[in-house]
């Protein structure tokens, strides 16, 4: 299931053992967060002093400490962002520290990938529903902006382009994006037409070089701008329908400033 609320959920993610931060990752990703890695309590400290997270995912014993530590001292300068605890020592996290220092979940290792998946779930529900703005997302020239998981499949480009809150302008940043398969890009290509004949549009940021090409070689281009990165999506602004009406437009005005040369 991806989700906007999901989309742009920003998750530190610390765990000094590789196999469990990997699956932990890719269980994030799958489901569209922003991941940022820590092995350690003074990685994990400083990478939360420099960001802002809306979810930290946390083991409880690290090979410099005990994390709670680090968030104790988090806590003390006012950092309210909601953790979730996954650790072989759960009888170490009472309900009195659940409930003293914003733990939304204690979860026994070894991890359960589905309760992992539902823990983060039940989180981004009630960061959505207490949402001022609700959508969530990132506006830029008129586009809701949408983070795409690193791989995207059918089931993902229908949930993200059929949310109701969503404009009918929409981008999709797959700067993680490593795959996406056929049905994804056949329904990726059905949809850009389907919001440019209802006076939307359709745009991808931030593609891979490999990924890019890709896109060119199956000619979705013609169809979809493809931008380098969100900024560009400010000058894009809802000047035109599609690529190709632009180009049609500057093929009139050629041929006009043809017209007048004799």
């Amino acid at each position: 299931m991806t989700s906007k609320a999901l989309s742009q959920t920003k998750v530190l993610l610390v765990e000094d053992e590789s196999l469990v931060r990997w699956t932990g990752r890719k269980a994030l990703e799958g489901m569209g967060c922003l991941v940022i890695e820590a092995e350690n309590c003074f990685d994990a400290e400083e990478a939360w002093k420099r960001d802002d997270f809306d979810l930290v995912v946390l083991d409880y014993r690290l090979p410099d400490g005990i994390s709670m530590d680090v968030v104790e001292r988090m806590r003390s300068r006012g950092n309210d962002v909601p953790l979730i605890y996954m650790t072989a020592e759960t009888e170490r996290i009472g309900t009195d520290d659940a409930e003293r220092l914003g733990i939304c979940a204690v979860l026994r290792k070894p991890l359960n990938v589905e309760e992992f998946r539902k823990s983060v779930l039940e989180f981004t529900k009630i960061k959505a529903d207490n949402s001022e703005d609700h959508a969530g997302n990132i506006c830029e020239g008129g586009f809701d902006v949408v983070v795409c998981p690193t791989v995207v499949g059918e089931g993902n480009v229908i949930d993200i382009c059929g949310q109701r809150e969503l404009s009918s302008w929409v981008a999709l940043r797959m700067d993680m994006t490593e795959n996406i398969d056929d049905a994804a890009i056949k329904r990726l290509n059905e949809i850009s037409v389907a919001k440019l004949r209802g006076g939307g549009r359709l745009c991808i940021v931030g593609l891979s070089t490999k990924m890019k090409n890709l896109f060119v070689k199956l000619g979705m281009d013609r169809e979809i701008d493809i931008l380098s990165g969100v900024d560009e999506l400010r000058h894009l602004g809802r000047k035109t329908a599609s690529p190709s009406e632009r180009m049609s437009l500057m093929d009139v005005a050629v041929r006009s400033d043809n017209a007048g040369v004799h």
